[in-house]
């Protein structure tokens, strides 16, 4: 009896010491989040997001109406709808957003992205 006791209480402080580290864990992850949100999101669209955003409990998740109908995806929608309907949609230009080295230094761009042995 006294072993089985000593079994459940070694068992609880385990389950204990994995709830300390994913409490710090996620305590971690969440200053990281909220100092990146804090740098890039102005407080006055904090606050209209945090005050437009409704939680749904069959999802269980956060969600905010209309989003579908703002920023990017109206930018994509209305270039969509004054472009051709019938040309052929095209892949944007990302070369000026994502500078690599490997052409300065004058190396093949697949041969950079391989890694070397």
């Amino acid at each position: 009896a006294k072993e089985e006791l000593r079994n459940l209480e070694q068992e609880r402080q385990r389950e204990r010491d994995m709830l300390r580290e994913t409490t710090e864990q996620l305590s971690k992850e969440l200053g990281l989040c909220s100092l990146i949100i804090d740098s890039y999101v102005p407080l006055e669209y904090q606050r209209m997001i945090k005050s437009s955003a409704v939680w749904h409990e069959g999802v269980e998740d956060w969600h905010i109406s209309n989003l579908a109908f703002t920023g990017n995806s109206m930018l994509k929608a209305n270039a969509a709808a004054t472009a051709d309907p019938k040309a052929p949609l095209r892949e944007a230009n990302t070369e000026k957003q994502y500078f690599s080295y490997a052409k300065t230094i004058g190396l093949n761009t697949l041969a950079a992205a391989k890694p070397s042995r």
